[in-house]
């Protein structure tokens, strides 16, 4: 307690103590403040004089002796704007007055244009030495050429500053001579101090100047300043601007190395091959023809010859890997078509020579490609040993294999012609599964008219019935037993037994429908039997009655007789029918009512004889049982029963060929005059050629022609594409099957193809005339079917449609096709459907269609067609 009471005294002793102690302490550093100033003083006196002396200074040839003192007086100063600084904060923090020193501003202001000056000779000085005395290829043109002319332009400015001020001027002056006196030596430095000169370049300038200079120590621009090279400047410019002309070969050269290093082959997994496949190589493809042309363009430069091998092996890899590409993608292609072909037993066992060469080729495709997914790049591919030569061979072998595939093709096609109407790959969709004869099914609509399927019995060996697309059943009278014999695994052999039957059945189904149709009431008669035979049944029973009818002029009684019967079986179409016969009826009334309409015409026209071409004009069918007519193809009675077809005096016999329950064609007076053409064509052993704009008829009547005589007829759209080939390959299966084809569109095939298919027609026509059994054709013997017809359609007013030349024209009979009598066509459409007062409504409804697409907008929904009639 008693010390505690002492304390504020204590603490009034020791801060006395402290004071005394502070201003001792303060007192030492202003004693130090003030000593130090007065150094400084002393000092000042020193720069000053220093300053002077620079000022002074009027040789410029002493910049280097007088660098150290020079650049020692900047640092001075410097320190002493530093010092200054110092000393005012310390006099402000001491209460001192603040001294002033705006005589060391004065005096670093006036320093500052010397010392640039004299910095500027001391730098040029230094790198002038550097540059004359230093090795020739650490020089940097570019820099020097940049520093150079930016102090020369710094002299003038110098020059001008110290205007009036004689010692600095001549200073300056004597710096922008130093350096005009240097920048004569820029050319030399331009020229040979950058990458593309070489030390060969100087080994062959030192030979053109005639001079022996020593390179190992390093050749300096003294050096080269010594030996006058200034002197011979054009040499040099010229060496140096062949020196970086091939520096650019080299450089480019090198960068298109270095694009192709990260270049790579794009491969994708192909189906469940177990292999791969190059996917799209457009980018390498691309990159491949510019670096061609780029090796080749430096390889005719007339500087190349230093990298000239390098170039010389590029060039061969570039093209070595352009010719790899396309071996590669050649191999792909056919490898990707014959894969899934050779995969199939059943033609690795019909083809077992093309199937060996094919896996010979398949073991090169899936180990090269397994090398390309393990290192895909492009260079590293090409580098694989005999890869082009390995590629070249499997193309051979794969052309081979290909045109053994081609042969094996055509044998088929030929023994079932049909084959020859069908695409390569369905052809061999078929062929690759002889195993499973319903594989075939999907294609039977092109191989047949009417066949749509088959029915197979339970085992699916022996072939029961034909079935059109309308659902339609005909039982075959001769079931054909595909498993049976030869026939096994060979679907041509079967299928030709197919159309062998169909013939027989129909024709026999035809006869039985003949002698039923004279037992059986009319109405009850037309759905029992299949549409086709009906209505061939009702046309052979019209041409008799109407022959006898004119013969014994009772015309008057069939008219009736004729609009009794269309009343009948409008009837019928009116009551409860199955889908199979309302289809029957609505053609057998088609035909009909133009049946009608012809006895109508035949009576008003007083037709009184048979033989009256009103009547020989007219599409008239006979039938002719075996025994009872010349064949005009052989000279000897038929065998089996046939029924004729003429109209005038051409005849073309009933082809039996299988049509289904389909519709027929409303027979207009164009149609009519359009089948006397075509059939007259035939009977001189012509092509029938309807021509007109679109729309009016031209292939349908055609095609219903063909249903009119039962025979095959196939459509096929030209194009600028076709060529001869294909052509003559249709050719072949049109004259050894005996069906009729119609080219729609003919004239937009090349003119070059055109005059080759002329010769086609012309010798098919020439076998028919002769009688031919078999002929040659374009190479190949081929049977010969006098059945065949060759008919095209023309729209002539198309722009991009060529004029037929004249030898071909001549081999086809012209028809001029125009709008048909749309009243006449909703007519007999009305009457297919029922309606007895056709002729009415039929006028009401086409000026009906036809007001509405006068009057009303364009719209896509709006059909104002024949077509809205149904």
């Amino acid at each position: 307690a008693f010390s505690s009471f002492a304390w504020p005294l204590q603490i009034q002793i020791d801060v006395s103590d402290s004071e005394r102690s502070l201003d001792s302490q303060k007192q030492k550093f202003m004693d130090k403040l003030e000593g130090e100033k007065a150094e400084f003083n002393r000092n000042m006196t020193r720069y000053q004089e220093d300053l002077e002396w620079v000022k002074t200074l009027n040789d410029y040839s002493l910049a280097m002796k007088c660098a150290n003192r020079i650049n020692a007086l900047k640092e001075n100063l410097d320190t002493a704007k530093e010092r200054v600084q110092s000393f005012e904060d310390r006099e402000k923090l001491f209460g001192m007055e603040v001294s002033d020193y705006s005589e060391l501003d004065v005096m670093i202001e006036g320093f500052e244009p010397f010392f640039r000056l004299w910095t500027a000779a001391i730098e040029f000085k230094h790198s002038e030495d550097e540059w004359l005395n230093g090795p020739l290829s650490r020089l940097n043109a570019s820099e020097i050429d940049q520093l150079v002319e930016e102090q020369f332009k710094e002299s003038y400015k110098t020059i001008k500053q110290f205007e009036g001020q004689e010692s600095p001027q001549e200073v300056a002056k004597a710096l922008r001579d130093d350096i005009a006196q240097f920048r004569a030596n820029l050319p030399v430095i331009r020229a040979l101090c950058q990458d593309a000169f070489q030390p060969m370049h100087l080994l062959l300038l030192f030979e053109e100047l005639d001079r022996d200079m020593d390179m190992e120590d390093g050749l300096t621009l003294a050096q080269l300043l010594e030996i006058g090279i200034i002197d011979h400047i054009e040499v040099v410019e010229r060496i140096s601007a062949e020196a970086q002309k091939q520096h650019g070969l080299k450089t480019a050269l090198a960068n298109m190395k270095r694009e192709w290093k990260p270049m790579e082959l794009q491969v994708l997994e192909y189906k469940n091959t177990g292999t791969y496949v190059v996917k799209g190589i457009d980018d390498i493809q691309a990159l491949l023809d510019e670096h061609i042309i780029q090796t080749q363009t430096i390889r005719g430069s007339p500087f190349v010859k230093p990298i000239e091998k390098e170039v010389k092996d590029w060039e061969v890899k570039l093209l070595y890997i352009q010719d790899l590409l396309e071996q590669w993608l050649m191999v792909q292609r056919s490898w990707l078509y014959l894969e899934p072909i050779f995969g199939s037993d059943d033609i690795q066992r019909q083809m077992p020579n093309e199937a060996k060469r094919f896996q010979q080729v398949n073991t090169l495709w899936r180990s090269t490609m397994e090398s390309v997914v393990e290192n895909p790049n492009v260079l590293d591919v090409s580098d694989i040993e005999n890869l082009l030569a390995s590629f070249t061979d499997a193309n051979k072998k794969l052309d081979a294999i290909q045109k053994g595939l081609n042969d094996y093709l055509e044998t088929k096609r030929l023994a079932f012609p049909r084959f020859f109407f069908l695409s390569n790959d369905e052809l061999l969709m078929i062929l690759s599964q002889t195993k499973d004869p319903t594989a075939v099914q999907p294609h039977m609509g092109k191989c047949f008219e009417g066949i749509n399927k088959v029915r197979f019995d339970e085992n699916n060996e022996i072939i029961e019935a034909m079935i059109s697309v309308e659902s339609e059943v005909v039982d075959l009278d001769l079931p054909v037993k595909v498993m049976e014999g030869e026939k096994k695994g060979n679907v041509e052999m079967w299928l030709a037994e197919v159309q062998d039957s169909m013939i027989d059945c129909l024709t026999k189904i035809t006869a039985s429908s003949l002698t039923a149709y004279a037992q059986t009431e009319r109405t009850k008669w037309v759905l029992e039997w299949p549409g086709q035979v009906v209505i061939c049944i009702d046309n052979i029973y019209w041409t008799q009655e109407v022959a006898t009818s004119i013969d014994n002029g009772k015309m008057e009684d069939y008219v009736k007789q004729s609009a009794q019967q269309l009343s009948g079986l409008v009837n019928l179409v009116r009551g409860d029918l199955t889908k199979l016969g309302r289809q029957t009826l609505g053609a057998l009334v088609t035909i009909d009512v133009h049946n009608r309409d012809v006895v109508g015409e035949l009576h008003s026209k007083k037709v009184s004889s048979s033989a009256e071409f009103d009547w020989i004009s007219q599409l008239r069918y006979y039938w002719k049982p075996a025994g009872s007519a010349m064949m005009k193809e052989t000279g000897k009675p038929n065998t089996v029963d046939k029924c004729q077809v003429c109209i005038i005096n051409a005849m073309l016999y009933y082809g039996f060929e299988y049509l289904g329950n389909s519709d027929r064609l409303v027979i207009t007076p164009l149609t009519d005059r359009c089948y006397r053409t075509l059939m007259g064509a035939f009977h001189l052993y012509y092509g029938g050629g309807p021509e007109g704009p679109a729309g009016t008829g031209k292939t349908e009547s055609t095609k219903d022609l063909a249903k009119a005589v039962a025979v095959q007829c196939v459509v096929f759209n030209c194009s600028d594409g076709l060529d001869y080939i294909a052509m003559g390959k249709f050719f072949k299966g049109i004259a050894s099957s005996g069906a009729w084809c119609c080219f729609d569109e003919f004239n937009r095939i090349n003119l070059e193809v055109l005059s080759v298919v002329s010769s086609q027609v012309q010798a098919i026509q020439f076998a028919i005339r002769d009688k031919k059994q078999v002929f040659l054709f374009e190479g190949t013997e081929i049977r010969l079917i006098p059945s065949c017809a060759v008919n095209i359609t023309m729209n002539p007013g198309y722009a991009g449609r060529s004029e037929l030349p004249d030898n071909l024209k001549a081999l086809f009979r012209p028809c001029a096709m125009m709008v048909p009598d749309y009243a006449l066509i909703g007519e007999i459409v009305l009457y297919s459907y029922g309606f007895e007062d056709a002729k009415i409504l039929s006028r009401k409804a086409v000026g009906s269609l036809r007001l509405g697409s006068e009057q009303l907008s364009s719209q896509d929904h709006y059909d104002f067609g024949m077509r809205a009639l149904k």
